[in-house]
């Protein structure tokens, strides 16, 4: 009988005691799906150490800039953010870095009419000093993406558009990147953009 409560009493003092080891909270970690529209770019900051962002990729001809420059000059310049969702031994993505991101028009086209950046969507390395919980994968689960290469958007208010999965061949991605950045998408479907040119 008293080893039966003695039992009894350290498996409750052990599960009681789980769950204020693990946080017992209900909240949702930081690196947790968003569920919200609004892009990770309006997520607080952390209060955590200064954090080595991963560089900018050399990625075709396209000058990629580091996430927290690109949202900065999206606000500046009033221009939307083109976010390129890669990942590692992929050859489709291949395909976009070694064939359209190397056409001349759709870097001019892209370098200036958007903010531009590339993230890895297998990393979870930091791409924000400002939000050190910002990651590849992080933007990845925020656009829902089907898989990779994947393309999306912030405008200058942190909204995401997209994502447009697969590979783009350069005249396809140029009607893209005109949709977005004349702002068509906001007052008609993309098969009436077409239908328009």
């Amino acid at each position: 009988m008293n080893k039966r409560i003695i039992l009894t009493f350290f498996l409750l003092a052990g599960l009681l005691l789980s769950g204020c080891i693990s946080g017992g909270s209900e909240e949702p970690s930081p690196t947790a799906a968003p569920t919200t529209t609004i892009a990770p770019t309006t997520l607080p900051p952390t209060t955590a150490p200064t954090v080595t962002v991963t560089p900018p990729i050399i990625y075709g001809n396209v000058t990629w800039q580091y996430y927290d420059d690109a949202v900065a000059q999206s606000v500046d310049e009033n221009k939307h953010v083109y976010v390129y969702m890669w990942r590692q031994s992929c050859p489709y993505c291949d395909m976009m870095k070694d064939r359209t991101f190397k056409d001349p028009d759709v870097v001019a086209y892209l370098e200036e009419n958007f903010a531009v950046v590339a993230v890895n969507v297998w990393s979870n390395d930091p791409i924000s000093s400002k939000n050190p919980g910002l990651s590849g994968a992080y933007l990845g689960s925020a656009f829902e993406i089907p898989g990779a290469p994947s393309s999306g958007f912030i405008d200058p208010d942190g909204i995401l558009i997209g994502p447009i999965p697969g590979y783009k061949d350069s005249e396809e991605f140029l009607l893209i990147l005109e949709y977005v950045a004349t702002d068509s998408y906001k007052s008609m479907t993309y098969q009436q953009f077409i239908d328009s040119k």
